[in-house]
């Protein structure tokens, strides 16, 4: 699994630019996994896009992937926004204030399926 942290250097109406954490995964990646980068993220922190970039098809069209949080498991990528048996990524965009603390977690359940690999995407904006 390769981690790639993200930040822009522009200003998006504020002090603060817009970071994003990004997380491989394939079929077997534990699930929940906390996508890098959104481990504790503070309160007031403003969810802009979930991403999912699908590489390589679920060969079980049972299987699902969202985005969520402990409280909501596809509060900012729901299972219906991506197709595990269509190639393309798959965009949520979104305006979500975080009310607590939170990790952001990439949620697969991967049914019987043997294959199947991609790449999550979360952008956010902190306070």
């Amino acid at each position: 699994m390769t981690y790639y942290p993200m930040v822009w250097p522009y200003d998006i109406a504020s002090s603060s630019a817009e970071e994003g954490g990004v997380l491989e995964f394939a079929f077997d990646t534990a699930s929940p996994t906390v996508i890098p980068k959104c481990i504790g993220l503070p309160i007031n922190t403003i969810i802009h896009r979930a991403e999912i970039e699908l590489e390589t098809v679920f060969d079980d069209l049972a299987a699902t992937i969202s985005i969520g949080d402990a409280g909501d498991n596809a509060r900012y990528m729901p299972i219906a926004g991506n197709n595990v048996g269509l190639l393309g990524r798959y965009k949520a965009n979104i305006k979500y204030k975080l009310l607590a603390n939170s990790n952001i977690n990439l949620y697969i359940t991967p049914a019987t399926s043997i294959q199947g690999a991609g790449t999550a995407f979360l952008f956010y904006k902190r306070p």
